[in-house]
């Protein structure tokens, strides 16, 4: 237990918090809070307890986001809490009370999600919409027009149609751990940039699950009934993709480029891009290179993670990032399940998701 509160290992537990928190929405810069607020409203069953998932020890030290907030703001800004409403059951009894914290105050923090009695071990769902009368919660606080910000503590993907056009900002802040509370704030308050980015895929509706990034091709076109128009053609369009990200701050990808553009199964490519930070504050990005064949005997994933990293980069600056592409990062399992370099043509992504960035070409040519 020395060890474990230590304060060197609590620094590195917030740390790995604060990364870990990706921001999936900020209409009209809602985050981070102007520092001109004088009031907030605190809502949502996830506010003032510490959820730290499954398999959490029954003796732990954490603080919630409510009091963590009120830690970080003390005396300068009016708090407002209210529970709203259960993460379980049918009860509404609390609206009124949420709802009047929320028309006293300037903004509107809703800490929403699941805890380890909702999901998990046991508990599978067959619904990923949020639990008991959560979504009916938001969208009343919502309604009242004041700038709204969800906050998901889950440990898994949530559906939110109801909802997700109704709201200004949403943070997905997992469950934490033991500085998740600290974490949250220092990123509500804009103390900390955040620069998480999905290690998931969120759908619209839960019925498109299974739905990694990384699926194989496939003959049948399909289409669902209930994703319309444009997206209907897209036919892979999750809600949230795979590696997505915000930042309070911007980035830029330019000047992609791979040598040599032929190479034999046991060389190496050199992959360079340049990152410029086109914001107004510091903030950290994760550089994601995806790798895909043109052509296998084996069918093999559209799409594949084969390197990525961090950095960080002031306001204006840029940065020339590199990555070195070798026979580990391009082998796949031939018939007899050994390791084999495809020959023929690649295709690489690299960028912010699964799905946005720049792309280039190269071969693997016979030795």
């Amino acid at each position: 237990m020395a060890t474990a509160d230590a304060a060197a290992s609590r620094q590195k537990a917030l740390t790995v918090a604060k990364r870990s928190i990706v921001l999936l929405k900020n209409e009209h810069s809602v985050l981070p809070l102007s520092p001109s607020l004088k009031s907030i409203a605190v809502i949502g069953p996830n506010a003032a307890k510490a959820q730290l998932g499954g398999y959490a020890p029954d003796v732990y030290h954490a603080i919630s986001p409510l009091d963590a907030l009120r830690e970080r703001l003390a005396d300068k800004v009016d708090i407002h809490y209210a529970k709203g409403c259960d993460l379980q059951g049918e009860r509404a009894d609390g609206f009124a009370e949420a709802v009047a914290a929320a028309k006293k105050s300037e903004a509107v923090i809703l800490f929403m999600g699941g805890s380890s009695a909702t999901a998990g071990e046991e508990k599978d769902r067959a619904d990923l919409d949020l639990t008991g009368r959560q979504s009916d919660l938001i969208q009343a606080i919502a309604a009242l027009g004041k700038p709204t910000v969800v906050v998901l503590i889950s440990g898994g993907p949530v559906t939110m149609n109801q909802w997700l056009e109704k709201v200004d900002g949403l943070l997905m802040a997992w469950y934490a751990g033991e500085e998740g509370g600290h974490a949250l704030a220092e990123i509500l308050t804009g103390a900390c940039n955040p620069s998480g980015h999905l290690p998931i895929t969120f759908p619209r509706f839960t019925g498109q699950l299974p739905m990694p990034y990384n699926h194989r091709p496939y003959g049948r076109v399909g289409s669902t009934l209930e994703i319309p128009g444009p997206l209907e053609k897209e036919r892979y369009k999750p809600l949230f993709p795979f590696g997505y990200g915000l930042s309070y701050t911007t980035f830029s990808y330019t000047d992609l480029s791979i040598t040599p553009r032929k190479v034999s199964p046991a060389g190496k490519v050199t992959v360079r891009v340049k990152i410029r930070n086109t914001g107004s504050r510091s903030g950290e990005d994760v550089v994601q290179v995806y790798l895909s064949l043109s052509s296998c005997r084996i069918t093999q994933p559209v799409l594949r993670l084969c390197a990525f990293q961090r950095i960080s980069l002031d306001a204006g600056a840029d940065q020339l990032v590199e990555f070195q592409l070798g026979a580990k990062d391009l082998v796949f399992l031939n018939e007899q399940l050994k390791p084999e370099v495809n020959i023929g043509g690649y295709s690489l992504l690299v960028g912010s998701s699964c799905q946005e960035g720049l792309r280039a070409e190269f071969e693997v040519v016979k030795a």
